[in-house]
């Protein structure tokens, strides 16, 4: 989740922002709050040996990506829908006028916004919750495609890209939720929503499973080989996050009553299979384990003993 621009953040903290602005200082815990799991080292745990409280000296403040990895991940749900508000409040869910370029202000209001969207969709689908905004709420546009390190500002204080075209992107991420949300808000949505939407009939599940297939299908593009660790970290990162689109989308039509079952349960238990598998080749190679996995995990595990 790229909320932070790299340089404009290490600048901040070499000038001691940090010791001056009570919330630059608060997300300066934050960042050392979530890195802290990713780290073997005492002086980040409260004081007992549970993992999941790693850092949580550091926890202050808007802290729904940490608390998605603890063990309240409900209380994450909280203060995404609050942080959506505040966006709210600034205009940056809105798009800005017609030829109006971004300067690296807007960008992270962008990256804000998105970054709530992201964990808003995952959180609420984890949870069972309603989403806290749909996106007919909003028209901002995506992300630049642009790595913190390529990206360079103007004359003007405009945002220019130099990314290279093979490097991946955040905005993949955002197109999974994308998917997500569609099948949250068809799938999973109430009675009512369905009949004001025109979901009736028989054959609305089998439609609606179908668009969502093919638009993951499309998506997909994973290379369990890839030589860089971080280019395999980031996929990491965003298969699980595939796969459990794919389960969520097929896991109500998988009772023996649906006309659907059979082929719904062989796609769950599929993506089951592969997301272990790739969350087991990743942790060989470098030993890392992905937070987030929280969700994408237990739902592989059961779906993999139903088979």
């Amino acid at each position: 989740m790229p909320l932070l621009h790299r340089r404009t953040f290490e600048k901040s903290i070499q000038e001691n922002l940090h010791h001056l602005d009570p919330s630059f200082g608060a997300t300066v815990l934050l960042a050392c709050a979530v890195a802290s799991r990713y780290i073997e080292n005492p002086t980040v745990s409260p004081g007992d040996d549970a993992q999941l409280s790693f850092g949580w000296s550091y926890f202050a403040q808007l802290a729904s990506m940490y608390l998605f990895g603890s063990s309240i991940p409900n209380a994450c749900t909280l203060l995404v829908g609050l942080g959506v508000r505040f966006t709210q409040d600034q205009g940056a869910h809105r798009r800005k006028p017609e030829g109006v370029k971004p300067t690296l202000e807007d960008e992270l209001w962008k990256r804000a916004f998105w970054f709530l969207i992201c964990f808003d969709r995952f959180s609420s689908a984890f949870l069972g919750r309603p989403l806290s905004t749909q996106d007919d709420d909003f028209d901002i546009d995506t992300l630049i495609e642009c790595d913190d390190e390529n990206v360079e500002c103007n004359e003007n204080g405009e945002v220019v890209s130099n990314q290279p075209p093979s490097k991946p992107s955040f905005v993949q991420c955002l197109k999974l939720c994308e998917i997500l949300a569609f099948s949250m808000r068809t799938i999973y949505s109430t009675n009512r929503a369905k009949l004001w939407s025109g979901l009736v009939g028989n054959e609305w599940q089998s439609r609606i499973v179908a668009q969502v297939d093919s638009a993951l299908d499309k998506w997909m593009k994973w290379d369990p080989h890839r030589e860089y660790p971080v280019f395999c970290d980031q996929s990491t990162a965003l298969y699980p996050v595939y796969y459990y689109v794919q389960m969520q989308t097929h896991r109500p039509f998988m009772q023996s009553d649906s006309p659907m079952a059979h082929s719904s349960l062989a796609t769950g238990v599929n993506a089951a299979r592969s997301c272990a598998h790739l969350l087991d080749l990743q942790f060989k190679k470098r030993k890392i384990a992905l937070p987030h996995v929280v969700v994408e995990s237990p739902a592989a595990t059961i779906l993999h003993r139903h088979r």
